[in-house]
């Protein structure tokens, strides 16, 4: 047969809306497209096709599978334009129970919408990762870690401003491991004290001293979530210096 959307003969295909195209084709759709090709048809397609492409463009950043180029955000194997997106968001599917006491574990993604046509495009980017979280009444609201909500803050910024570039987020990120690498054993200290602990520590003993102060500091007991993020990221510092019996 030959596809609508390439123009090429091909012997495999996937049925859409009313129509068929090439697996080629198919393949090079975002997840969001592939899981309901028969909503979508061949115009759909063609429009979506102007907006998303396969990813080409060179990066400066990546958050697991997710990648930053000056004008663009690729995400899996796939990008779009700044200027095509309407608003971003960062969203966390979870599927397990952590290591404690309000820990969860699962699955970061990005939802973005687009501006036309009309698309909301939802892609995970970091797998298996463990959020601490608080009970709002019938909501469960995550904690973010802090950098990856100003890189979301920032990209939105950009929407916003129709800036359409990259570049400052960039240079914020860049300033921003510049600082850390100044402040590294200045944070590191800061995170023995915060756990009272001194090298040689094991695993275990940091785990249940990160139980506890969670515990003692969630908002559901009269803490606030900014010191449970504290107490985190303390803990991921401390984690890589620990002794695993």
């Amino acid at each position: 047969m030959r596809c609508k959307l390439c123009g090429k003969n091909s012997k495999d295909y996937k049925k859409i809306k009313n129509d068929a195209i090439c697996i080629f084709c198919f393949d090079s759709l975002p997840n969001v497209i592939k899981n309901h090709p028969k909503e979508y048809t061949i115009d759909n397609l063609k429009n979506i096709k102007k907006i998303i492409y396969k990813s080409h463009s060179a990066t400066f950043s990546k958050c697991g599978s997710m990648y930053l180029c000056e004008e663009a955000i690729q995400l899996c194997d796939w990008e779009i334009k700044i200027s095509n997106i309407k608003s971003i968001e960062i969203n966390f599917h979870p599927r397990a129970y952590g290591s404690g006491r309000y820990v969860a574990k699962g699955d970061l993604s990005a939802i973005i919408h687009t501006v036309s046509p009309h698309l909301k495009i939802e892609e995970i980017f970091l797998e298996d990762i463990a959020l601490s979280y608080r009970i709002a009444g019938k909501e469960i609201k995550y904690i973010y870690p802090s950098q990856l909500l100003v890189i979301f803050k920032q990209i939105q910024d950009c929407i916003n401003n129709r800036s359409y570039n990259l570049r400052h987020v960039k240079e914020a990120m860049k300033n921003k491991t510049n600082d850390q690498k100044k402040k590294k054993e200045t944070e590191f200290d800061k995170a023995k004290s915060l756990y009272g602990l001194e090298i040689p520590y094991t695993i275990d003993q940091l785990k249940s001293i990160r139980n506890r102060l969670i515990k003692e500091n969630h908002p559901d007991e009269g803490g606030n979530a900014e010191k449970c993020a504290e107490i985190n990221d303390a803990y991921e510092l401390l984690e890589k210096f620990a002794i695993n019996i």
